[in-house]
């Protein structure tokens, strides 16, 4: 079903992917960037059915309610940081509790420009001892896809990485994308 839906949005829509899934990940924690708008959720998840990559994204447990819920499990939003955990210990005990799991997260947090990248990412990467998956849409040329594998060592590396992959006018809303300080 999922498959049949990816290839009925590419159609429709003209984007495609580019770039392998890397070999041997079973699990990691995948930077998606850049996120301008809500939009860059519901078509990264279209992209990730297409490379048949089994992943989860989270999503604050704020948007889940009795209406919301079901659509959003379906297309596999986790909600997370609700009650008495926390987002970084709910996405650990996800990525270890599974064998085959990938955990898909937008680090800047927020769908307006800010420098200060949520660094949880980079926790839960080291925490779970998973790699970082970077991984792009390019809304110009309707393209979307893996850009590579980084080790989750320290975050002045990792953000080095980020700058030298990403371009902000890939974003829906360039104006709204700022690389990490």
């Amino acid at each position: 079903m999922r498959k049949f839906l990816y290839k009925l949005f590419c159609f429709l829509s003209g984007w495609r992917i580019e770039g392998d899934w890397p070999e041997n990940v079973k699990r990691s924690v995948i930077c998606f960037a850049p996120h301008t708008s809500f939009y860059d959720g519901f078509i990264g998840k279209f992209l990730f059915w297409g490379l048949g990559i089994p992943h989860k994204c989270l999503m604050a447990g704020k948007y889940f309610n009795w209406f919301t819920t079901p659509f959003l499990k379906f297309f596999g939003f986790v909600p997370v940081g609700t009650g008495q955990k926390n987002a970084i210990r709910d996405s650990v005990e996800h990525l270890k509790g599974e064998e085959n799991l990938n955990i898909l997260i937008c680090p800047e947090g927020h769908l307006r420009a800010i420098e200060d990248w949520n660094k949880g990412f980079l926790l839960i990467a080291k925490m779970a001892e998973v790699p970082i998956v970077l991984a792009y849409m390019d809304y110009p040329n309707k393209r979307g896809g893996i850009l590579g594998t980084i080790k989750a060592d320290s975050w002045e590396q990792i953000k080095l990485s980020i700058i030298a992959n990403y371009k902000k006018e890939w974003a829906k809303y360039p104006e709204k994308f700022e690389f990490p300080k």
